[in-house]
């Protein structure tokens, strides 16, 4: 019994802790933090061991520089993608606006003569039926205009992270530019208090490449445009169809 209690204890545990990680962003950022301070190379095990550290960073740069080119093919991609729809979305609340305005001067029309059915677009409309109508396309046009929006953020972040990986690149480049001179240096037991600088600072490189990597707006874009497929909800209480179609053109 107490075995099974303990158990259960532990079980609970680790789906707190799972629960923990993947819904608070600063966890894990904290915890990332952490290990490179703690766990990973640390200025004591930077001079313990100059030439394993030298050797991991070389390889850790080079494999940073590749997800770099990756994340800049990506975000060439995301932009092309963004502007896309963007064009579709904007076509489609235009629209559903020159809807919106048909359907309000026909219903205006037939409030005014009391006759219905109206027809719009080469369909008939009862007035319930019109007015049911219109509610999808207040909803859709309120839809595109969302995501319309937020294209244009996601537009924005990616305007804001070319620059910033290319800035990273070069960084990166010139840390492992100084690298192998300084293995050989280590090699022979020379040590210099530039090198342990050297060693500090390329570390610190490899540090925001894991948090700049960390960081994309490409997975933004694909579910911005998995939304942008999505049908609108047919109906909502909250939009005034009323108000809509009696309003002044």
């Amino acid at each position: 019994m107490k075995l099974l209690r303990t158990v259960v204890i532990l079980a609970i545990a680790v789906v707190i802790i799972v629960v923990v990680w993947r819904s608070s962003p600063g966890c894990r950022q904290q915890a990332m933090d952490a290990y490179r301070k703690y766990g990973g190379w640390t200025e004591e095990a930077r001079k313990a061991d100059p030439v394993g550290f030298i050797e991991y960073a070389e390889k850790k740069l080079n494999e940073d520089l590749a997800s770099f080119a990756e994340a800049n093919s990506s975000l060439a991609g995301a932009r092309q993608t963004i502007e896309d729809e963007r064009t579709r979305t904007q076509d489609l609340l235009e629209e559903a606006r020159q809807l919106g305005a048909e359907f309000r001067t026909a219903y205006q029309e037939a409030e005014a003569a009391s006759s219905y059915p109206v027809t719009v677009r080469g369909r008939s409309y009862s007035r319930d039926d019109l007015i049911a109508q219109v509610r999808l396309i207040l909803v859709q046009k309120d839809n595109y205009e969302d995501i319309a929006a937020a294209l244009d953020s996601a537009a924005q972040d990616v305007d804001e992270r070319a620059p910033q990986l290319v800035v990273q690149i070069n960084s990166t480049k010139a840390a492992l530019s100084t690298l192998p001179s300084r293995k050989e240096i280590a090699r022979i037991n020379k040590l210099t208090g530039s090198t342990e600088e050297l060693l500090a600072q390329v570390n610190e490189v490899i540090g925001e490449n894991e948090h700049l990597l960390a960081e994309s707006p490409v997975r933004t874009v694909e579910e911005l445009v998995q939304a942008r497929e999505e049908p609108a909800e047919a109906a909502d209480a909250s939009v005034d169809v009323l108000a809509f179609l009696e309003a002044a053109e």
